[in-house]
């Protein structure tokens, strides 16, 4: 599987890049700028395929929701978003970090989804906004557990994109050979 960092929104980058994107939401801020103008305004029919519905705002579902995208033409399939009921700053633990990835995977799986693009996601232990470094453990945290899943489930997906619109990933893969 081919893992690369992407600095930028992956509402514009999705849509062009892969089968799946992923999200990690939250009410304010530039992620709740994501979903409400990159992905409703552009994707106004989204169908559940799980999940339960929670409205205009799918994080606070007590369960990750993946929406079918009804747009042909675009290689954009589905969007996966992850839970979080709470409208947390991020998730609490890196294992937590870790099991939201695999679970996102297997999904995508599942969908016979062959490219993914996830959004970083924050790691909070203490609920407050991610410091710098939280952010750097967390991103560490996601291409690790990316490389165990590939390790264990070889040539299930060939390419997941991991974006951050301030460039987190950035220097944490070796280059591309």
């Amino acid at each position: 599987m081919k893992i690369q960092p992407i600095h930028g929104d992956i509402a514009e980058m999705a849509p062009r890049g892969t089968e799946l994107a992923a999200l990690w939401l939250r009410g304010s801020g530039a992620r709740f700028q994501t979903w409400r103008f990159g992905i409703r305004d552009r994707y106004p029919a989204l169908n559940l395929l799980d999940g339960e519905a929670a409205s205009e705002r799918p994080w606070l579902a007590k369960v990750d929701q993946v929406f079918k995208v009804n747009q042909r033409d675009e290689l954009l399939r589905y969007i996966y978003v992850f839970s979080n009921p709470t409208d947390a700053h991020g998730l609490p633990t890196l294992e937590a970090v870790k099991s939201a990835v695999v679970h996102c995977l297997d999904r995508a799986v599942q969908l016979e989804v062959r490219s993914a693009a996830l959004i970083h996601i924050p790691f909070a232990p203490d609920s407050a906004k991610p410091t710098p470094s939280q952010e750097v453990e967390s991103a560490k945290a996601m291409i690790d557990v990316l490389q165990l899943w590939d390790e264990s489930f070889p040539d299930r997906i060939d390419e997941v994109c991991l974006v951050d619109l301030e460039g987190g990933f950035n220097g944490l893969l070796p280059p591309p050979f």
